[in-house]
């Protein structure tokens, strides 16, 4: 499978062509194409949304892995800054947080003596773009992410993700 940017997002969201699309992103060398990964991006968060039991963990962990080496590839500043935005902008920053039957609330839902090796795995993968979003300054990636302020974003941040609002 040869995977276009005007394609890339309908094969991740159709559970046949999913699988597969991964590994095409997954295996390609160097980095992606820009307009590849811009297409990609929102497509990979909206996996993160679903429900354990159309992305499990194995899946959800490999999508938070790949946005995070999208956002690697991807120079510091505008181009940056830009993929971010399609990461996480449309509300989509606050729907993964929020999602209320995704692998993180699942894990959650829980309790702590019962959280497995797999729930853990998948909440460092969840949170692995972090580190290559825009070299530190978190107000880049805030406004990129649709907040007006970074105090928008943090006291939303801390009702509405799972770990913190607990």
């Amino acid at each position: 499978m040869t995977l276009e940017y005007n394609s890339v997002a309908q094969r991740l969201a159709d559970p046949a062509t999913r699988l597969a699309a991964l590994d095409v992103l997954e295996q390609h060398t160097g980095p992606h194409a820009a307009d590849l990964a811009a297409a990609a991006m929102p497509a990979l968060t909206d996996l993160m949304i679903l429900d354990a039991a159309d992305v499990p963990h194995t899946v959800f962990q490999r999508v938070g892995l790949l946005r995070a080496r999208l956002l690697e590839e991807t120079p510091l500043g505008d181009a940056k800054v830009a993929l971010v935005r399609r990461m996480f902008g449309e509300g989509r920053y606050e729907a993964q947080l929020r999602s209320p039957g995704n692998v993180i609330s699942e894990a959650v839902a829980k309790g702590a003596a019962a959280l497995t090796r797999e729930d853990a795995l998948s909440c460092a993968c969840s949170w692995a773009w972090w580190a290559q979003s825009t070299g530190g300054d978190d107000s880049l990636w805030h406004r990129a992410s649709g907040f007006a302020s970074s105090g928008e974003f943090y006291s939303m941040w801390m009702d509405a993700e799972v770990l913190l609002s607990k």
